[in-house]
Order: structure tokens, then sequence, then C-alpha cells
């Protein structure tokens, strides 16, 4: 396993869980996620969900048939007292250590209550986790997992902190769902590239993973103090910046700008800056219309300074 809590911490987890994919002595469970556990819970006839993500997994879940429960989010994440107390969901998704878009990180108080409503109504808590290694201020977030082995399927991807290539994805599951997802990974995803595992196993082995997420995380760290620091300079107070405590993009808020479909086009095309308004990834819209998310990535200091310059030719 590769379990992480702002750190390495995959050895911790090893040692009691056993899934599927065998590499060396560690064994991995390795799987298109979102659209395999689904279809798990679809063989079983339960289709009820408990949702709050982008519109990607949205569209996946409902083409399968599944019955979604949006739940509201702030800039902590899920609103767990808003959870429906007359819903009996099979799983909850949930993205508790860096909610995408906006950014939060489920508190701990929030943590408890939605593990407590799990174990109330009898189902699954789905924790995807897919870049919490680069978290840049504050204490390490532990996961979910951690804090009910037994309840919490989690979700991790080798995609944020070495490359999208890989297309290497793993889940920590309870004990009770090892099997069963082992046979569902065989139907599904049957020849998952031994090359790829073989190697990784070995790069963690190494330490090499551990030494890249320290090297990686001072240089995203970087790029997003600088991004931060244009952002104030060119626009002032006239910009809210959220949702930069963790992973590879923040939130700008703008006061008096509303992104339209034909504002971002037009910044797009005519200033050559790309960017995402948070309406993008709601699901009731109309309420995040002054914001944006800027990722920084794959952006070099030069390529930020120029964009947000751009940023504010397009806006002032």
């Amino acid at each position: 396993m590769f379990l992480t809590a702002g750190q390495c911490q995959w050895e911790l987890v090893t040692g009691k869980i056993n899934i599927g994919t065998l590499t060396r002595s560690k064994k991995w469970f390795i799987s298109p996620a979102a659209l395999s556990t689904h279809r798990y819970w679809k063989a079983h006839r339960i289709y009820n969900l408990i949702f709050r993500t982008i519109h990607i997994f949205s569209a996946i879940f409902s083409s399968t048939g599944a019955v979604l429960h949006p739940i509201p989010v702030d800039e902590h994440g899920m609103k767990t007292d808003l959870i429906p107390p007359n819903k009996k969901p099979r799983f909850i998704f949930v993205t508790p250590s860096h909610q995408f878009p906006l950014g939060g990180t489920l508190p701990i108080q929030r943590r408890i209550q939605l593990i407590q409503f799990a174990r109330k109504v009898d189902c699954f808590i789905v924790e995807d986790d897919y870049d919490s290694e680069f978290r840049y201020q504050g204490a390490p977030i532990n996961s979910l997992q951690g804090l009910d082995p037994d309840r919490v399927i989690y979700i991790g991807t080798f995609s944020k902190i070495l490359s999208p290539a890989l297309r290497l994805g793993y889940l920590v599951l309870p004990l009770s769902l090892t099997k069963r997802c082992k046979d569902l990974k065989w139907f599904t995803d049957l020849h998952t590239p031994s090359l790829e595992q073989l190697t990784l196993a070995r790069f963690i082995d190494e330490r090499h993973l551990e030494r890249h997420i320290r090297k990686m995380k001072k240089i995203y760290k970087t790029r997003r103090d600088h991004l931060k620091k244009c952002l104030v300079e060119q626009f002032g107070i006239n910009v809210k910046i959220s949702g930069d405590s963790t992973g590879l993009h923040l939130i700008a808020e703008f006061q008096n700008i509303e992104f339209s479909n034909e504002k971002v086009q037009e910044i797009m095309v005519k200033y050559k800056v790309k960017i995402y308004p948070v309406e993008l990834h709601t699901i009731h819209k109309g309420m995040h219309q002054s914001k944006i998310i800027l990722g920084y990535g794959n952006l070099t200091i030069e390529e930020i300074e120029e964009g947000i310059y751009r940023l504010k030719s397009a806006l002032i």
C-alpha cells in the first residue's frame, strides 16, 4: 500500500491489509477506481450514493444507474451536518484531504461525524486522496481510513506525485471486501501492466519516491507562493485567495467580476490565458461565479508572471 498523511506512510498499512495484485512483498489492488467501485455496488443491487465531487465522477456514477444525493461544501469541505438523516446510502464519496475544486480540508469534527453516520446506516465511505502529499502548511492530515479501516475504502493515485502516463491507482480496502474486489478487478481490468508495477515497487522500496516527493513539494511550494505574490501585486484587495494549503492549484475570487462562458472564452482566445471557472465543477450553479481555478504544477516562474499579467489585462 501507499497511504499518506502529508508524507509516505505506506509501510504502516501493508502490515495490516492484504489486497489483490502482488508486487514483491507488498500487495496492491490497482484499478480504474471510480467505475470499478460502482460496478461492485451495482452487481449487488445497490444504487444510492451521498456524493460531493466534480462533474466527471457524477457523470460516471449516473451513467451506471446510481441515485446521487449531492451534499453542499464550503471552504472546509463537505458540510456533514447537511447529510439527510433519512437517507441510507450504500456509500459516500468524499475527498477529505483536499476537496476539489475549492481546496478545503475536512476538519476532524466533520470526519468523526461522517464516520458516525456511515456506521449508523451501515454504509462505506470512499475516500479519494489524489494529492495530499503536497501539503504546504499546517500539520499533516491523517486519512479517514486510519480512523475506521473497516468502514473506509481509500483510493489513491500516482498520477499527481509521479506521472499521469503511469495510469496506476490503488485501493486500500476493508478486509471484508478484498476478495470480492479482487474478483471484480479480474473481471473489469485483467491486465494491469506488470512492468510498471514492478518498477514502481522497486522505486518505493529503495526510497526514491520519498525523496522525489520532498523535492517536488519544495518546487511546487515555490510556484504556489509566487503565484500568490503575483496575484496580490496585480489585483491587491480585489482578489481573495483560498484553497491553497494543499495540491497544485488554488482558488482566486475577484470582486465584481463574473466568469461567464463568454468571459472565459474571451480570456482564453484573446489573451491566451487558460483559466477554469469553479462553476464548471458545481452541481448547483450560480454560487461561485466570481471564482476561478489557477493551477501552477507545470508552470515556470516566468510563465506564472506572464499569465497573471495577461489576466489583469483581461479583467481590468
